[in-house]
Formats: C-alpha cells, sequence, structure tokens
C-alpha cells in the first residue's frame, strides 16, 4: 500500500495505464483480504502466487497474528488515504 503511489505517478509521466490498473487492483486484492473481524489491518498477506490463495495473514509486529500492529495499521490507513486521492 505504501509505494503504489509510485506506481500512479509512474502512470501518469509516461508511463502505461496498465500501472494504475495494477496498483489499483492490489488496493482492492487488499480490501478483500488484510482485515481483522474486528477491523484492524494484517501488515502482511502471504499469497501463493500460481492460484492466488491466501496462504496465511501475518502482523509480523503484533504480539500475534490476530492482534493489530500499529505499524501494519499505519500503512494501511496511509495507503488507502493516498490511494483514494490519487484515484
Amino acid at each position: 500500500m505504501m509505494n503504489l503511489k509510485l506506481l500512479i505517478w509512474a502512470s501518469k509521466n509516461n508511463g502505461t495505464k496498465e500501472m494504475a490498473e495494477v496498483a489499483i487492483s492490489h488496493v482492492n486484492t487488499t480490501l478483500k483480504h488484510h482485515f481483522m473481524k474486528n477491523g484492524a489491518f494484517y501488515h502482511g498477506v502471504v499469497y501463493n502466487p500460481a492460484t492466488g490463495a491466501v496462504i496465511n495473514k501475518r502482523t509480523y509486529q503484533g504480539y500475534i497474528d490476530k492482534t493489530m500492529d500499529t505499524y501494519g495499521q499505519n500503512c494501511g490507513i496511509h495507503g488507502y488515504s493516498m490511494m483514494y486521492k490519487q484515484t
């Protein structure tokens, strides 16, 4: 989420529209898989590269993977706000 602004920028500055489409697709996939039932945000979701199926969901810096980690929350909040502004 934090790096998607670069794809949007590149798309607008002599890049291709596919760059923006990749960024938007990532946002939509993240919306489906990165939120816990309590509204907290997983820092990372590991996908099967062949099928796209979710392998596991991690917070990396939380107490356990079912608890919120503030860094992951900040990445989610900032990333969604920034992408809303960009699109």
